[in-house]
């Protein structure tokens, strides 16, 4: 059975928006954030997941959370094995209501 990299993104995705400190923003075109990519070879997958992160959290442990609840989560549902999870944090919300602010200007826990 091969699993397409698109399943395993939406999978990975999820995950991530499980984490306390990720908020969803929601795009007018494409998927919004969380977004991830992933590279299945066989029967390893690399992924790289952008989010964004509640302001005043630890930006470290965000980004621990989110790469141990994503390799966790895509393990157990593809049976894949989880080479590497590259974790982006490409801006900030201060209120999860509130869209969120470019950290650096170019970018769209549990």
């Amino acid at each position: 059975m091969e699993i397409s990299s698109r399943a395993v993104e939406r999978i990975a995705e999820v995950a991530a928006q499980r984490v306390r400190a990720v908020v969803r923003q929601s795009a007018t075109f494409g998927r919004g954030l969380p977004k991830a990519t992933a590279k299945v070879a066989g029967r390893h997958v690399r992924l790289d997941v952008a989010v964004v992160a509640r302001w005043g959290r630890p930006l470290p442990e965000t980004a621990g959370a989110v790469r141990s609840l994503v390799a966790e989560q895509v393990s157990e549902l593809t049976g894949l094995v989880v080479d590497a999870v590259a974790v982006d944090i490409v801006a900030f919300a201060i209120d999860p209501k509130a869209p969120a602010v470019p950290g650096t200007g170019d970018e769209d826990e549990r």
